[in-house]
């Protein structure tokens, strides 16, 4: 016999003596479990009933509770605050590669005008 069959074989007597030692739970707890488990899926029940984004109606009726609920609730108002942060910390402290590849824009060393891009009523009349 091999040192791995031996282990499984430990491994087994172990797992059937631990299966046979539990002692049986008593009614009153399995009452008690059943009773919370019905509380538990009442109250998810209620509130899958609701629409993403809204709040209880305990604390609904306020402005900002209709508004937190028109754009998605909390958790999207936490993604704007951050997209805004992160829109004015770019735009505050501007990196460096932005510079290179946008100086040509913003220096104004454009080929092109504004009316260069317009058709004009010349190239209408040529075209058709």
């Amino acid at each position: 016999m091999t040192r791995i069959d031996r282990s499984e074989q430990e491994l087994e007597e172990l797992l059937q003596s631990a299966a046979k030692a539990g002692p049986d739970p008593s009614d009153a707890l399995l009452a008690r479990v059943m009773a919370d488990a019905d509380a538990v899926l009442a109250e998810r029940s209620a509130e899958s009933a609701m629409p993403v984004g809204s709040v209880p109606t305990s604390a609904s009726g306020g402005w900002l509770n209709r508004l937190l609920g028109g754009v998605g609730g909390w958790p999207a108002v936490a993604g704007l605050a951050t997209a805004t942060i992160a829109g004015v910390w770019i735009g505050y402290a501007q990196p460096a590669s932005l510079g290179g590849v946008a100086g040509g824009l913003l220096a104004g060393e454009t080929a092109y005008d504004l009316g260069d891009l317009l058709p004009d009523y010349d190239s209408v009349l040529a075209g058709g």
